[in-house]
């Protein structure tokens, strides 16, 4: 139930984040939309430290308290109980309603003058400002489709890896190409690797993947391998997943699936 809690609090989470961006964001709005002798009050500008603040600490917090919970829950309920879709559920709800929340301008699509008189049309920032709330709701749903795309691709990744490892083939490999290691991301090493191994025929095959890696796991040639792979698809390398160290070690296995092969 904590992960499931998590995720609950997750929402609350980011719809007090989004409503506390809105409030910091919406008198610059209003600065943009009306004239410099109209008025730039905003009533909600004041409110966005009680929710913006919380929205991020409580964020962070509950990121690292629901993925463990998540990761601990298991099963298909736990992959799918993750921090960052449903903050952006809670935002997706608070910019939903954005237009009727920000502060309407004192005219539409003129910066008035009360006290000269001399009024101004808008320019393309004051369109922008004001046309801005209206899109905020496709912008987010935009990445919360991206991010359940991902995050179901992950988990077909997961599933397949798991069934590959309890009903497919294991073989020992030997690595026989490392590259790359230019490029770094999250802090890992960006490589590919090729493993030779050979089939249930006695044929001698290659595969090849492609992930990031930290410095101390980096493979070397000649190092031992282990190859997981369907009998009926093994000359289709995102089917086959590798590990390195000994053959009950697993979760390399894994990992190295579900960041390197496509899930099919």
């Amino acid at each position: 139930m904590t992960a499931l809690a998590m995720s609950l609090v997750a929402v609350v989470g980011g719809a007090s984040f989004g409503f506390g961006l809105l409030c910091a964001l919406d008198t610059f709005r209003v600065m943009s939309m009306n004239g410099i002798f109209d008025s730039w009050e905003s009533p909600i500008a004041d409110q966005w430290p009680i929710f913006l603040l919380p929205g991020i600490f409580g964020g962070v917090l509950v990121g690292a308290i629901g993925r463990k919970a998540a990761a601990a829950y298991g099963g298909r309920l736990g992959a799918t109980l993750l921090v960052i879709p449903f903050t952006l559920i809670g935002v997706l709800a608070v910019a939903t309603a954005a237009p009727q929340l920000m502060t309407p301008p004192s005219q539409l699509g003129t910066k008035l003058d009360p006290a000269f008189n001399h009024p101004e049309p808008w320019q393309l920032d004051a369109w922008v400002a004001y046309w801005a709330p209206f899109a905020a709701p496709g912008v987010v749903g935009v990445a919360l489709l991206v991010v359940l795309v991902v995050r179901v691709r992950s988990m077909r990744k997961a599933a397949f890896a798991a069934r590959l490892v309890e009903q497919g083939r294991r073989v020992e490999g030997t690595v026989t190409e490392v590259g790359g290691g230019s490029t770094e991301v999250n802090g890992q090493l960006l490589i590919t690797f090729t493993v030779r191994f050979v089939d249930h025929h006695g044929t001698t095959r290659f595969v090849t993947k492609r992930k990031p890696v930290p410095l101390a796991q980096l493979p070397s040639v000649g190092q031992r391998a282990v190859v997981f792979f369907e009998p009926e698809h093994v000359g289709d390398e995102g089917r086959i997943a590798v590990g390195f160290g000994s053959d009950t070690d697993l979760d390399d296995a894994l990992s190295l699936h579900a960041a390197a092969g496509p899930a099919r």
